[in-house]
């Protein structure tokens, strides 16, 4: 499973509409892996994005997280999980 959390910079508008308008189109009823929780959308895991960072925090957390986009390429080749 690929997650990237707070990813807050990167995104402009145009991509942030292109993004909303792709998830909708890979809603799904039920997650991919089991979460506890209400209110979540959950989407097929189909899209890889390509995100610059510096490191990591103690808390597992990406340090300077910065959104470069979507792979046009869906290969899996640099996808990491993490745990």
């Amino acid at each position: 499973m690929g997650l990237c959390r707070r990813v807050g910079t990167g995104f402009k508008e145009k991509d942030a509409a292109y993004l909303k308008k792709t998830l909708d189109k890979l809603k799904t009823r039920s997650p991919v892996v089991p979460l506890k929780g209400k209110n979540y959308v959950f989407a097929q895991p189909t899209l890889i994005a390509e995100i610059e960072f510096r490191g990591w925090t103690d808390d597992g957390n990406l340090r300077h997280a910065s959104y470069k986009g979507l792979r046009e390429i869906q290969d899996n080749a640099a996808v990491y999980a993490l745990d």
